[in-house]
């Protein structure tokens, strides 16, 4: 696995996948503090899921970091893989679900950038497109949530969810696909927003806390708020 693993962010992409433009000045966001390692590795020992549709498979897992100053536990993290047939030295070898990937890589490294701060999404560790194949690594936010079970939620659990879609709306992300599958909730009940594959970067939200964004409306209505 490349080096650096970066706090805060991924790792310098070996993909060059760009970050999209901040909302606020770049020269005001402070660069993330990397951590130099020796050796990192990656033992993947579960896999969780496969779409036929994206022709992804996901795994879960361990990462490793060796030559750290400091002790560590192994980090439990999950992989999307795409492309993982390819021959990675032949030019325009990628598929419209390694596309789609990295695509979803440019939401979580603009996050990671510009909201570092906040735990949006799981933690982001880089994507990688390499060895014949397309990587995008995050830290295991949780299971999924069951499908149909948003109104079952308590009442601070939705509004907790909610702030989140706005969070995220407010950096100028929609979403596009805000249903259970791809909601996570970990043991402490935190919940995590992931697959950003049809997202769209540059959303001007007009929400004013009851309607002006189809998506937060829609939203609302599938928690069963009144707002």
């Amino acid at each position: 696995m490349p080096e650096p693993v970066r706090e805060g962010s991924g790792p310098a992409s070996t993909t060059g996948v760009a970050a999209a433009p901040a909302p606020t000045d770049p020269a005001q966001i402070s660069p993330p503090k990397a951590i130099v390692v020796d050796r990192g590795g990656t033992i993947l020992d579960i896999q969780l899921a496969e779409s036929e549709e994206m022709n992804w498979i996901i795994w879960g897992g361990n990462l490793i970091l060796e030559g750290l100053d400091f002790a560590v536990e192994h980090i439990r993290i999950v992989i999307k893989l795409a492309d993982w047939e390819r021959d990675s030295e032949k030019e325009g070898n990628i598929s419209d679900a390694g596309t789609a990937l990295l695509a979803e890589a440019k939401i979580y490294e603009y996050l990671a950038k510009v909201a570092p701060d906040f735990d949006i999404t799981p933690h982001y560790y880089g994507v990688f497109n390499d060895s014949g194949s397309i990587a995008l690594v995050l830290e295991d936010g949780g299971e999924r949530l069951r499908r149909n079970s948003l109104k079952t939620l308590d009442d601070s659990e939705k509004h907790e969810l909610f702030e989140k879609a706005q969070q995220l709306h407010r950096l100028g992300i929609l979403h596009g696909d805000l249903t259970e599958r791809n909601i996570l909730m970990d043991e402490d009940k935190n919940f995590r927003l992931i697959d950003f594959h049809v997202s769209q970067l540059d959303h001007k939200c007009s929400w004013n806390g009851a309607n002006g964004c189809g998506e937060l409306e829609q939203f609302a209505e599938d928690l069963g708020m009144k707002l």
